[in-house]
């Protein structure tokens, strides 16, 4: 296995005397959306015993990382790691080949209930909770996560990248009809299309995304009403 990329993840043990959130940015893997990252540490508002337990965590992360040479683009962001307290976690499971890879996600994503699982049905105004980018065997996907108005949130994990021509397009045109649906055209990071709202409609099957009309016309058919 090749040496960590020092470049890519920097000294381990730099820590600035200031503490705090500084502390924690100077040893998360990926720099990225600083202000977004300050605003989930201020959200958490943790005390010192707190405050060292998430430190602690995030160099055992960023170690976890560099170790196994994990791309950037996979270390999670830093305000979502935060926000999800993802300190409390287990170390992220790394695989250095795609089948172990699609066993272990496999396995994790395996459902608690009877093979039979209850039909899935949503028809609703849908907030984006979260948006992360992973690994499933040899395939890219953005997992999103909604949140309906009144309901329980669901995951949808839309396939990008793919050695399946078939699954790629299919995938790729779903993740264009959800960018269009919210208006995003071409969003540079998972986290660009968290907090939109849109309705989603469909069920087991697929799902099908709709722009929300302006605030006017909603207005207009209120009143209307």
């Amino acid at each position: 296995m090749a040496p960590p990329d020092s470049a890519l993840y920097g000294p381990a043990g730099a820590v600035p005397s200031s503490g705090g959130f500084e502390e924690f940015w100077s040893v998360w893997p990926r720099k990225h959306k600083l202000a977004k990252a300050k605003a989930a540490y201020k959200a958490i508002a943790p005390d010192a015993d707190l405050h060292a337990t998430i430190a602690e965590a995030a160099r055992a992360w960023a170690t976890h990382y560099a170790s196994n040479n994990v791309e950037k683009k996979w270390v999670p962001e830093p305000a979502s790691w935060l926000a999800n307290e993802r300190w409390l976690e287990d170390l992220p499971l790394i695989h250095g080949d795609a089948k172990g890879a699609a066993i272990a996600k496999a396995k994790a994503n395996a459902p608690a209930k009877p093979k039979a699982a209850a039909t899935f049905k949503v028809d609703a105004t849908c907030k984006i909770e979260a948006a992360e980018l992973e690994m499933d065997g040899n395939d890219q996907v953005i997992v999103v996560t909604f949140a309906p108005e009144g309901g329980n949130s669901f995951d949808r994990r839309i396939v990008l990248e793919s050695p399946d021509p078939k699954r790629q397009a299919e995938g790729q045109g779903e993740f264009s009809r959800l960018c269009e649906a919210i208006n995003v055209d071409e969003p540079k990071d998972a986290e660009d299309l968290m907090g939109f709202s849109l309705h989603i409609w469909g069920g087991n099957k697929g799902l099908a995304y709709n722009r929300l009309p302006p605030a006017w016309l909603t207005d207009r058919s209120a009143q209307a009403a």
